[in-house]
This record gives C-alpha cells, structure tokens and sequence, in this order.
C-alpha cells in the first residue's frame, strides 16, 4: 500500500536519512510506546516535485534524483482529470458544470477498444488548443463560445481558467502539449514524498 505524505517545504525530502537530532537516551521510550524498538530511515523512497515552468527538470529541493511531475492538456483529457481542475464549489453550480462538461466534450476524442474499453485523447483535428495557454485564448475570444451558456457563466470560466494556468505554471504544462503525470502504481509497499506547491 503507498505511503504518501505531504509537508510544507522540503522537510520529507530526508525521511531517508538519519536524523541529525535524534537522541537515543531522549527519545527512544518515545519509539518503543508506538512499537518500534529502533527507528530506522526509510529505505527505497522514491521523491517528486513540480516540474520546472519552461524546464525539464523538477524545481530545486536540496536535494538529487527528484523526479519532476506535472499534467498538460492532453495529459488531463486522457485521464478525464478536467473537472477536477476546477473548485468543488464551481463544479457543484449546475451552470458551470454543464459549461465545463460541454468544454470537455469538444476537446475529447474517444475511441472504443476492441476489448470495449474506452481511450480519450485530445482531439487534434482543428490545429486549436493543443495546450492550456492555447485554451485560455480560446475561451478569451468570445467567438468561439459554445451555444447555450451566459455570458457571465463564461466570463467565470475564463477568470478560474486564467487563475489556474497563471498559478498553475509548472505542474500544469502552460505551453508544452506533453507533461510527466504520476502514475504511482507499486507491487509492494513504498514511500514516495512528492511535493505538492504551485510554481509561477
């Protein structure tokens, strides 16, 4: 079963590693109350941090072998991830949420498999919003909004869109049409430590 933990900062990114304050004489009845008789480094932990915006590699953490992560468009459309960019609060408004759903239709492609799985991809026909900064100008120009939605339900989609690839940038892929998702599927159990920050 993974072990995910989530700090502030890079306080985890040494969970593999003694701790330089740890006193035996002070802390070790503290251990064996919660059963463990010699607190040990985790072993085989495997890091994660936002890519860099721009760059290949994962922002600065102190640290080597941290592995970048981050989504774009297309990465989001295949997983069927692109409600979840957006608040429980905005998702929840019948409105937006037909807008959203409506958005999502005309940028998914879906192929049934042989086998009767579904494969979503991002459609590639129309040469358009391939990646999040070609969707935000897309949903900026009025003329290409879809029939049946206000304005103002379209003016809100177009700020929380906005918001997001700004504060996003990084770990969303603002002009790349690929990313590096996580894919964090393990045989047995492992810690992995991934740092969850926005990058502007």
């Amino acid at each position: 079963m993974p072990i995910i933990l989530n700090v502030k900062n890079f306080d985890l990114f040494f969970i593999d590693r003694l701790n330089r304050k740890y006193n035996k004489d002070k802390h070790a009845a503290d251990w064996r109350a919660l059963g463990i008789d010699d607190p040990q480094p985790f072993e085989k932990a495997t890091f994660y941090a936002p890519q860099m915006p721009g760059g290949s590699i994962a922002v600065p953490t102190s640290r080597d072998e941290v592995q970048p992560y981050s989504w774009s468009l297309s990465d989001v459309i295949e997983r069927g991830l692109f409600s979840y960019l957006f608040a429980e609060d905005d998702t929840s408004n019948e409105n937006f949420s037909a807008l959203l759903l409506d958005l999502e239709d005309s940028l998914t492609e879906e192929k049934i498999e042989a086998d009767g799985t579904s494969r979503r991809s991002l459609k590639r026909n129309d040469g358009q919003r391939q990646t999040f900064q070609e969707l935000l100008d897309w949903v900026g120009n009025k003329d290409n909004r879809l029939l049946d939605h206000a304005a103002g339900t379209w003016s809100k989609l177009r700020r929380r869109l906005r918001k997001l690839v700004l504060e996003g940038n990084g770990v969303l892929r603002r002009y790349d049409p690929k990313g590096h998702p996580l894919d964090l599927v393990a045989a047995e159990t492992k810690v992995w430590y991934i740092w969850l920050r926005s990058t502007n």
